[in-house]
C-alpha cells in the first residue's frame, strides 16, 4: 500500500498515522528516535505491508503486471491501490476523500516538528498540491510513477504505468473488494 491506504486504514489513531506516513522514511535503528505511539505506528505500517505482500491477491495482481515491470511489479500494485482507494472511497469510509485529506494534512501541519527531516522537507509539497487526492487522477498517476521512477537504481520506464492500470481496471477493482476489507479487519484487530 502506498500513503493514502496506510493513512486511511490507521485513521482512527492519529500517531498510528504519523508513523504510517513516517515508517518509509527511517531505518529500523531510528525507529527508537520517535514516541512510543509512533513507534507502534511505524510497526502497524511494517505489519500491513507484511500483510499486504503475503496476499494472494496482491500477489495475482503482481502478476498480471509482471511483464510490464518486472521486479516492481509490487510496488506499482501499492500505487494503484491508492488508486483504487479513492475510486471506492465511498463505499469503505464514512467521511468524503476532501475531508478526510484536510484532517490528514492539519495533523501533518501541527506535528511537523514530529517528522524526520527528509520527510518534514517534501510533506510541505504534499500538502500544498494534495498528493492523496491525485492518486485518483491521471495526472496524479503520472506524477506519482515519474517520482518513484526517478528513485530506481536503473532504467525502467514507467509512464505505461497508468495505462496498464487501466487496461486492467475490471480485474483491479475485483481484486481490491476482495482485498481491501480484509485490510481493514485486519488493521482494527492489531493489538500492541
Amino acid at each position: 500500500m502506498n500513503f493514502l491506504a496506510h493513512l486511511f486504514v490507521s485513521h482512527f489513531n492519529d500517531d498510528w498515522m504519523m508513523g504510517n506516513m513516517i515508517a518509509d522514511f527511517i531505518k529500523k535503528k531510528e525507529e527508537t528516535d520517535f514516541s512510543e505511539g509512533i513507534q507502534q505506528g511505524i510497526k502497524v505500517h511494517r505489519m500491513i505491508d507484511a500483510f499486504t505482500d503475503s496476499h494472494a491477491v496482491i500477489r495475482s495482481g503482481s502478476h498480471r503486471i509482471m511483464p510490464h515491470f518486472h521486479k516492481y511489479s509490487p510496488v506499482i500494485v501499492d500505487i494503484y491501490y491508492d488508486y483504487l482507494l479513492t475510486k471506492h472511497w465511498r463505499e469503505v469510509a464514512n467521511e468524503t476523500l476532501p475531508d478526510f485529506t484536510k484532517r490528514v494534512y492539519a495533523l501533518f501541519e501541527a506535528r511537523m516538528d514530529e517528522f524526520p527531516a527528509r520527510l518534514k522537507k517534501s510533506l510541505p509539497n504534499m500538502i500544498e498540491h494534495d498528493w492523496l487526492s491525485n492518486y485518483g487522477t491521471k495526472p496524479g498517476l503520472e506524477f506519482t510513477f515519474q517520482k518513484f521512477e526517478k528513485r530506481l537504481s536503473f532504467d525502467m520506464p514507467l509512464d505505461s504505468a497508468p495505462e496498464v492500470l487501466l487496461e486492467n481496471i475490471d480485474a483491479f477493482n475485483a481484486d481490491f473488494k476482495v482485498f481491501f476489507p480484509e485490510l481493514m479487519g485486519f488493521v482494527r484487530n492489531i493489538k500492541l
